[in-house]
């Protein structure tokens, strides 16, 4: 998908959390209800963390108001549960708390368990469990891709693009049959059924199961296990010279990579719905914020959990809160690019997403994404960037006189009415902030509004204005079709202020997530020039704790617009363990003139822990 048809369309379950128009949201204070999520898991759970984020967005945009007029403000409650009987009583006390849906149980288990209490629940249920063995079906939603799904992926991946034909598979344990035989399964489909399978004997020396998979003499060995097992059998392998690829579906996760000697954690290939490497400007602003939050990096379930989260609260401030409601304002929600790549209530058996990562561990065990599948099958995907500024435009029109209705008005001095909702669209004219117009319909995404302006209609950035009414009251219109760029032979008139470069940060990601004392590591910065003007060079720079190790690295050049990765090579690494936060500083020696107010987003905090 092209950039600026990517923006233009982006309501992104996810990037609506952070871009929505406030016209979900009330402006007043009073009459406030809580609107009540419920997460059967601990505080700390990675799901409720993924809801948490969802309502502090929300509720930083103000009050969400439903269609009768009643303002809500966004509250978590949570309830640990560890068997079928504290789900149960866990779910009956978030009902009698006023909870208008429940996010778990995500473990499959305790999900595949606890059926019969989810379908009873009377409430619109999310789970990740990936299992298909978890009935997905009436008011119980799956969150994240299966397990059919991911794997699928995997095993295409392996055969078609790796090339791979002698592939041998390892069961651990009978807990993971199940997975093994939906890998086994995708294999023999794709005409590549496994070489051997090897399963691992209660009370056996994985070195013996090591010997019997190479036996087979195969070019992948594909193990299925708990972490440490399935890391001590790579140390096997490699120990009796096997130089095969070697895939653990589960290779994102931190307890395998940390189990794994430093030289072993290179070119592992997993799947998952999805990983902090994603290369979406959605996927880093969500990596930021959840950081900035709760100190630590995300993963698939806190996608999961944001994005259906993100969908639920939509669905409540457009239909009402009672549990048909919400079911309805969900399903009529249409296809929208998401931090896991698209929200998709259409896929039908109550499925949200149908997107799966194939990634490779890089050489410090951090996943890199190699191949995007969704329901279609094999597909391809793009980093987020913002498109090219177009010219500036002719002299401000007068907006239409009118305050019956839904009515905006602008936060700002001035704000710019395009023809479209995107900033690839021409702008068509300006408002002031005393100007108040006619709010006429909404973008697909709802980040964008629809207003009367000069005879006609304008298209505003809905997190620059305030919104006096209902949103939810007004039509959705599609918008025109992208422009084609002009001409090179147009001449563009006069600007009306001097452009500058403003060069900020969008994510800081640790390599590893949590570094070792005196052992090196790589901060990757994601960089945007969100100027009119290209940047020329600059350096971007930290000084880490403990130890006020400095670390560098030179811009030459970043264009308006563009966006760029650089690493920080933190070598030697930070003398002592604990937590702290540093700032990353953009353009350190004051080398880029931003303007009065460029240089407010110049430093970006990153919260991080040494551990020994």
């Amino acid at each position: 998908m092209r950039n600026s048809k990517r923006l233009s369309l982006l309501l992104t379950v996810a990037l609506l959390l952070s871009t929505i128009s406030a016209g979900l949201f009330s402006v007043r204070a009073q009459d406030v209800k809580p609107m009540v999520i419920g997460v059967i898991a601990g505080r700390g759970s990675q799901t409720s963390r993924g809801v948490q984020l969802a309502a502090s967005r929300f509720n930083a945009r103000g009050n969400t108001t439903t269609p009768d007029g009643q303002n809500y403000t966004i509250v978590v409650e949570e309830r640990d549960a560890n068997t079928p009987a504290e789900v149960a009583t866990g779910i009956n006390d978030l009902k009698a708390k006023g909870a208008i849906a429940i996010f778990g149980p995500d473990i499959d288990e305790l999900a595949q368990a606890s059926q019969n209490t989810l379908l009873s629940a009377g409430l619109p249920i999310f789970t990740a469990a990936t299992s298909p063995n978890v009935q997905v079906t009436g008011a119980v939603y799956r969150t994240r891709a299966t397990e059919t799904r991911q794997l699928a992926a995997l095993a295409q991946y392996i055969s078609t693009d790796m090339g791979k034909a002698k592939i041998a598979i390892f069961q651990g344990d009978s807990f993971v049959a199940p997975r093994v035989t939906l890998f086994t399964t995708s294999l023999t489909q794709l005409g590549k059924a496994p070489a051997t399978t090897v399963l691992q004997v209660q009370g056996g020396a994985l070195k013996d199961s090591a010997r019997v998979l190479l036996q087979s003499n195969p070019d992948m060995i594909a193990a299925f296990g708990a972490a440490d097992q399935v890391a001590q059998l790579l140390r096997e392998l490699r120990g009796q010279n096997y130089v095969g690829s070697f895939a653990y579906p589960d290779a994102a996760e931190r307890s395998f990579v940390t189990a794994l000697p430093a030289e072993l954690r290179a070119n592992i290939v997993g799947v998952s719905n999805w990983t902090y490497s994603l290369p979406t400007g959605v996927s880093a602003e969500f990596v930021r914020d959840y950081v900035a939050l709760f100190g630590e990096v995300p993963t698939g379930k806190s996608a999961a959990a944001l994005d259906a989260a993100g969908a639920l609260i939509i669905a409540a401030a457009r239909n009402g809160i009672t549990p048909g409601a919400l079911v309805r304002g969900m399903l009529a929600l249409p296809k929208v690019e998401s931090i896991q790549g698209n929200f998709n209530a259409g896929l039908g058996t109550n499925e949200l997403s149908a997107d799966s990562y194939v990634f490779e561990t890089g050489e410090y065990g951090s996943p890199i994404i190699r191949a995007r599948y969704n329901e279609a099958g094999k597909t391809t995907f793009t980093a987020g960037a913002i498109p090219t500024p177009v010219p500036p435009v002719p002299p401000t029109l007068v907006p239409t006189a009118t305050q019956e209705g839904v009515t905006a008005q602008p936060k700002n001095s001035v704000i710019n009415v395009r023809s479209g909702p995107g900033t690839n669209y021409d702008r068509i004219g300006q408002l002031r902030q005393t100007d108040v117009v006619q709010v006429i319909g909404v973008s697909p995404n709802l980040d964008w509004i629809v207003v009367a302006f000069a005879n006609g209609r304008g298209w505003l950035q809905g997190n620059l204005v305030n919104i006096n009414g209902n949103l939810a009251s007004v039509p959705i219109i599609e918008p025109p079709p992208s422009p084609t760029p002009p001409p090179a032979t147009n001449t563009p008139l006069p600007p009306t202020a001097a452009p500058f470069p403003d060069l900020v940060a969008i994510s800081v990601v640790l390599n590893p997530p949590q570094p070792k004392a005196n052992q090196p590591f790589i901060a990757s910065v994601v960089l945007q020039n969100r100027g009119a003007v290209n940047a020329g060079q600059f350096a971007v720079a930290a000084t880490w704790l403990p130890g006020n190790i400095f670390s560098s690295v030179t811009v030459d050049n970043l264009a308006a617009g563009a966006t760029t990765t650089v690493n920080l090579n933190v070598n030697p690494g930070v003398t002592g363990a604990g937590g702290y936060t540093v700032e990353v500083v953009i353009d350190l020696n004051n080398q880029v003139n931003e303007g009065p107010n460029g240089k407010s987003n110049n430093k970006f905090p990153v919260v991080y822990t040494v551990i020994p």
